[in-house]
């Protein structure tokens, strides 16, 4: 949970991003028409220097975002909304979203389970469609070319609840209600280094081993998910490489399953 020396004024940190994203955006706007590759005018080393330029206003762009995310996240009042949610449904939207990105890199989307379970669960939408959107994104982004992305949702008896050794905080949390949603978002990509994964939901960490594939990220989106996750009374875990694929010889690069288990109870 966020220590109270972590609250963020909601009202100023909403305040100056804003001002912070307009001049950030029209840096970005005027160097993507100065590298127009109509234009003949700049040398290779300046169209190199100003690319560089564009990544990190692109990047600092994306941290600002995140921080904005952050701010709503601690902001209780906010947070204090529910209504009920067709879980698979969320999942569907995003997933047709999300279509252009998969096509591109030529992978396949399946689901598995139950489509109607979780079919009602009061929660807060805006947080559960950011928590879900930054799984699905990732597994895209550090998934191989010509891979899977596997969707589930079910729900679970928190006491017979399988959660990998690493996570005994959450499988003693699991065991104080008799029923969760659980969303899980599997790729078959590169995994996360073992001897990373008890940093994984750190501030500002980012894994070694995915910097080569994405060396401007933030490293605040896994932090934040589990921020929201956690507001929502939930709890999130991980695997990789993933067991049901290797069987316990598996090995680095064979995929993540991250999932987001919420406190489920049928609407009457």
């Amino acid at each position: 949970m966020v220590k109270p020396s972590e609250k963020i004024d909601v009202v100023f940190l909403h305040t100056a991003i804003h001002e912070l994203k307009t001049p950030l955006l029209a840096m970005k706007l005027i160097l993507e028409m100065v590298l127009d590759p109509k234009g003949e005018s700049l040398t290779q080393t300046q169209r190199d220097n100003l690319i560089d330029v564009a990544k990190s206003a692109e990047q600092t762009l994306a941290m600002v975002g995140d921080i904005l995310a952050m701010a709503k996240a601690q902001d209780d009042n906010r947070m204090r909304s529910r209504e009920f949610v067709n879980v698979h449904e969320l999942m569907e939207t995003l997933r047709n979203e999300l279509q252009t990105l998969t096509t591109q890199k030529h992978l396949t989307v399946v689901w598995e389970g139950d489509p109607m379970a979780c079919a009602a669960l009061l929660t807060h939408q805006e947080s559960l469609r950011s928590i879900v959107q930054n799984l699905f994104t990732n597994a895209i982004k550090y998934n191989r070319e010509g891979g899977t992305i596997t969707l589930r949702v079910a729900t679970v008896d928190g006491k017979t609840a399988d959660i990998p050794p690493i996570f005994k905080a959450v499988k003693q949390a699991l065991k104080k209600h008799a029923s969760w949603c659980v969303v899980t978002v599997e790729d078959s990509g590169m995994g996360i280094p073992k001897e990373e994964q008890t940093k994984i939901f750190g501030r500002f960490f980012r894994a070694s081993n995915i910097k080569t594939v994405d060396p401007y990220g933030t490293g605040l989106g896994l932090y934040l998910t589990k921020t929201l996750v956690e507001k929502l009374g939930g709890q999130i875990w991980f695997e990789s490489p993933v067991r049901r694929s290797l069987g316990e010889g598996g090995e680095e690069g064979k995929g993540t399953a991250f999932s987001v288990a919420l406190p489920y109870m049928k609407k009457t």
